[in-house]
């Protein structure tokens, strides 16, 4: 297990508040387990990358051996949790939660290690919902309506008088609670849960438990650089966005938060962030864009160190493996092997297709021969490394990075070269580790592709059609301009459409489209466009 003290700093990257790191400490020298919580409401379905934030704070906690608990609010989002509201808020239904808890914990999985032995989930509606009245009262008589009126929310609604309802008092008690009933050693939240979960440290001594530790990381902000993402302000960037959105809507982060969407969406050193930010802005946006995109869409956490080098090489959307933890050792090994197996195949290639090939492309085939003819002892090596200190991974990423360089460049050569090449190189060989970086490799690619298309003004290839139903058209056969910016989800009523379409904001077929009364006959099919990176086409 890796030493207390290097745990703690590894978790502190990024947190505002920890109360306190003494108790971490503590905990973690015990040896055990500790249960890490994360209380959520899903009075939303859909996660954007500020809960990315919280996630990846989560998933290092995992990643270090403890158990995270993802626990659904769907009891207490009936309540609705006041917490930085000016107004209450409404409450959800039973089946409404649950409905938005599934596709919540679909997205929690891309980033969370789904495994029972690091991952819990319950529902507070497991203890919430059987408690009766005697039981909430004797809650509520462990906290004082002083101490609950603390909350700069309920103190500035008071001062304004704005209403205070009494459910909204006790949610602080109900979700402290959820900490007494799972027992929780850790909880994690916004900067805006710090006074909720102070309640549940406060709420776990009282029922002669551990007080739980505290850590709250910050509320990332969002694309417009001023409140914090959230999808009701359009401000957010989807952790289901395709690659290219996500891709283009990460070239939007205003330059003076880079700093911030680095450290907290990264594992990055500080100072290579630094050296980053010295980069033109374009291109520190790349860095970002294509580090976050491959950490949510290709599954590789490829923010360690070692693969920042091919990175800057390239300034692609290389996507490697994060190969330099010593969990994923037995992994690559295999593919290591796998490499070897290709050796006749390169050489084959060499021996028959030296004068077809580029000059560079047959010398860098010839460089990795070189490197793979070395491969059984790096594996031999590999094999007896124990990671036990800093130096060990260390060489293992130094060894690692030199077959990176030139494997990437093969890798490259194989793309951009002959199918019959690479049936020869493949042929016959169960090479996953080549399958996987093919695959993101050409996810990302489209995604680059598409970005710079849209960029220089062009309309994207790959746009679905969507069909405008027959009972849209008019007895003349035709639709209205709204109708279709609305079907093509441009736009969420008539109303907005127009408001679009009189600020100049749609384009049709590429051209700006300023009749809000227009009707079309859609004999060919037409592309609608709202700003730079939203695009519809729509037929009969």
């Amino acid at each position: 297990m890796i030493p207390a003290q290097q745990q703690i700093e590894i978790l502190k990257r990024g947190a505002v508040d920890l109360i306190s790191e003494e108790d971490l400490k503590r905990k973690i020298e015990t040896g055990k387990q500790l249960r890490v919580k994360l209380g959520a409401d899903p009075t939303r379905p859909d996660l954007h990358l500020g809960h990315a934030v919280i996630l990846k704070k989560m998933r290092q906690f995992q990643e270090l051996g403890h158990k995270v608990i993802m626990l659904i609010g769907d009891f207490t989002a009936m309540i609705g949790d006041p917490s930085g509201k000016s107004k209450t808020r409404p409450p959800l239904t039973l089946e409404e939660t649950r409905q938005n808890a599934h596709s919540y914990l679909e997205q929690c999985k891309l980033i969370l290690k789904d495994d029972p032995e690091v991952l819990e989930l319950r529902y507070n509606s497991e203890w919430l919902e059987p408690l009766g009245y005697a039981d909430v009262i004797r809650l509520a008589s462990r906290y004082t309506v002083a101490r609950i009126l603390e909350r700069d929310d309920f103190t500035k609604r008071l001062q304004s008088g704005t209403p205070i309802s009494l459910h909204e008092l006790l949610y602080p008690l109900t979700q402290g609670y959820d900490s007494v009933a799972l027992e929780a050693d850790v909880e994690l939240g916004g900067t805006d849960q710090l006074f909720n979960n102070l309640v549940g440290r406060t709420l776990q001594g009282q029922y002669e438990q551990e007080p739980q530790v505290v850590l709250t990381l910050p509320l990332l902000v969002g694309l417009d650089g001023v409140e914090k993402m959230s999808k009701s302000l359009n401000n957010y960037i989807g952790l289901t966005d395709t690659p290219d959105v996500m891709f283009a809507k990460l070239m939007k982060v205003p330059d003076n938060l880079l700093e911030n969407y680095f450290t907290l969406l990264t594992d990055l050193s500080i100072n290579t962030i630094e050296n980053i930010l010295t980069l033109h802005p374009i291109r520190s946006h790349r860095i970002l864009a294509t580090l976050v995109v491959a950490w949510i869409h290709g599954k590789y956490d490829i923010t360690d160190e070692s693969t920042l080098v091919t990175l800057l090489r390239y300034d692609d959307f290389t996507a490697i493996f994060d190969i330099a933890k010593a969990g994923n050792t037995g992994k690559f090994l295999k593919g290591l092997r796998d490499l070897y197996e290709l050796l006749p195949g390169l050489r084959f290639i060499l021996t028959h297709n030296t004068n077809n090939l580029p000059s560079q492309t047959v010398q860098s085939i010839k460089n990795l021969c070189d490197q793979i003819q070395e491969l059984p002892n790096l594996i031999d090596e590999l094999s007896r490394m124990e990671f036990t200190d800093i130096n060990e991974k260390q060489r293992y990423h130094n060894i690692i990075i030199k077959f990176h360089n030139n494997f990437d460049i093969f890798r490259e050569m194989l793309i951009k070269e002959t199918n019959s090449i690479i049936e020869l190189a493949l042929k016959n060989k169960d090479t996953a580790i080549f399958k996987d970086w093919l695959e993101i490799q050409s996810k990302f690619e489209v995604a680059k592709e598409r970005y710079e298309q849209i960029a220089k003004g062009g309309i994207p290839d790959d746009l679905q059609t969507t069909t405008v139903p027959e009972a849209d058209f008019n007895e003349a056969g035709k639709v209205g301009i709204l109708k279709l910016i609305v079907l093509g989800g441009l736009a969420t009523s008539n109303k907005e459409a127009r408001r679009f379409v009189e600020q100049k904001g749609i384009k049709l077929n590429g051209e700006t489209f300023t009749d809000p009364q227009a009707f079309l006959d859609l004999s060919e099919p037409v592309v609608l466009q709202r700003g730079k990176d939203r695009f519809a086409r729509l037929s009969r």
